[in-house]
């Protein structure tokens, strides 16, 4: 089940950013869903190992009265076991929406802490928030690998 931490402190957004776990920016990915039907992210160990080890997350637009909604559902591989769920998340459009993938929590930003957010974080990981994601040349438009910082991007975008 994915957590809803909807006004985290900057101690908690301090705590996401010096983590280096992999997040999703859910606003482009609302933006890639309408253009594809859904969205596929996996994590290097699940892209590489052909889906035997790690996790990935597919996320489908849901409909909602306000703001946004998005169906994640999140797969996990490990010797030959497969466990997951899926659920419906919202917010407002006017948020900034980062899912955790390993803790499985959605981080709603305060209005007043997104530039500070997007500054720190690449401050800290030497990447973008927009670059958390790898699109390999040889797969569909709507398939993405995820990375936590700028060093295993570069190292991914080398081996790929």
């Amino acid at each position: 089940m994915i957590t809803v931490n909807s006004n985290p402190s900057r101690q908690d957004l301090v705590a996401l950013i010096e983590s280096n776990s992999r997040i999703i920016d859910l606003d482009p990915a609302s933006i890639k869903c309408d253009y594809c039907e859904q969205v596929n992210y996996y994590t290097p160990e699940a892209f590489l190992s052909k889906l035997k080890d790690g996790k990935t997350v597919t996320i489908k637009n849901a409909s909602a009265r306000e703001g946004n909604a998005l169906r994640i559902t999140i797969t996990g591989y490990a010797a030959d076991s497969l466990t997951g769920f899926s659920t419906v998340v919202t917010w407002k459009e006017n948020s900034l929406a980062i899912l955790d993938i390993d803790s499985k929590t959605l981080y709603i930003v305060n209005v007043d802490d997104e530039t500070w957010f997007v500054h720190e974080f690449r401050k800290h990981r030497a990447i973008a928030l927009y670059e958390t994601a790898v699109r390999p040349s040889y797969v569909k438009c709507c398939e993405y690998v995820m990375v936590a910082n700028g060093d295993i991007k570069s190292k991914l975008e080398r081996y790929l």
